[in-house]
């Protein structure tokens, strides 16, 4: 377990063998983002009876506190064939342990996938759970494309990592530091990413300009953005990263698809993914 305290699971948590895929989402304050944003998940999903949304919110973070647990909340995902779960946290630390929030609501879940998702993110293509399913046997990290590729000469770029359940099996957490360049980066070293076909919308306020509410300025401050990135590059962490990018290597199951690309191959797809990250741009 990550050293989060979990004040309260406020929905039952429902241990099912068909949650074939947990969407993880802390929230601050959001609740039209996070409707928009899973009914954007859910009614583009393929099979929503396969996919569990699991949130969570601060103690402190009084709308949050009012709605999710509500009948409405529950009817709003269930209604749509999908469960969910709840979690009211305390003593994680904001936006430079967010990380945390994924390492928490990873123990509380047990589908084969998890997909790493934000509350400002809504899914674009139809069937995008199904994409995930034909590449259920990858040793590694699925990513979708987005309009907001921050570096665009790193086309696989983590940005809402889907990864295994044997990941955290395997190493008990998601993340130790900033969770979408971790897992990318780990899955990098061994080239284990696989870009899929499916869209997603980040409608983040330093790419869109929307969403540029108070959470977004508390969160986007200079300071603790620079703090994070000091403390991700340190030596420490760099360890941790390679070490843990060995054990994930020697972790491949023997029906696992993955098979690491030659360089001339991922020079081919390095420029095909760059190449459609333009032409959104374009658009």
């Amino acid at each position: 377990m990550t050293h989060v305290d979990v004040v309260i699971v406020v929905t039952l948590i429902i241990k099912m063998a068909n949650n074939f895929i947990s969407v993880l989402l802390p929230t601050r304050n959001r609740i039209d983002l996070v409707k928009k944003s899973i009914s954007s998940v859910l009614d583009l999903a393929d099979n929503p009876d396969t996919i569990q949304i699991a949130l969570a919110y601060d103690h402190d973070d009084t709308d949050s506190d009012t709605y999710f647990p509500s009948k409405d909340w529950n009817q709003f995902v269930e209604s749509r064939g999908a469960r969910q779960i709840v979690l009211r946290t305390k003593n994680v630390g904001g936006f430079t342990n967010l990380y945390e929030y994924y390492n928490c609501l990873a123990d509380y879940t047990d589908s084969k996938w998890i997909l790493i998702w934000n509350d400002d993110a809504v899914m674009l293509s139809q069937g995008w759970d199904t994409e995930i399913w034909n590449n259920r046997n990858w040793h590694g990290m699925l990513t979708m494309e987005s309009n907001c590729r921050f570096d665009h000469a790193r086309p696989d770029q983590a940005l809402f990592p889907a990864i295994p359940r044997t990941w955290h099996t395997l190493f008990g957490k998601l993340a130790s530091c900033t969770i979408d360049v971790w897992i990318g980066d780990i899955c990098r070293e061994v080239d284990a990413i696989k870009v899929i076909s499916s869209e997603i919308f980040h409608d983040h306020a330093d790419v869109t300009g929307n969403n540029n509410d108070e959470i977004f300025q508390l969160n986007w401050d200079k300071t603790k953005r620079r703090n994070l990135k000091r403390l991700y590059r340190s030596q420490e962490m760099s360890d941790q990263r390679h070490e843990w990018a060995v054990r994930w290597a020697k972790a491949r199951p023997a029906d696992s698809t993955w098979i690491p690309r030659s360089e001339e191959q991922k020079k081919f797809d390095n420029e095909q993914a760059k190449k459609r990250a333009l032409d959104r741009l374009k658009k």
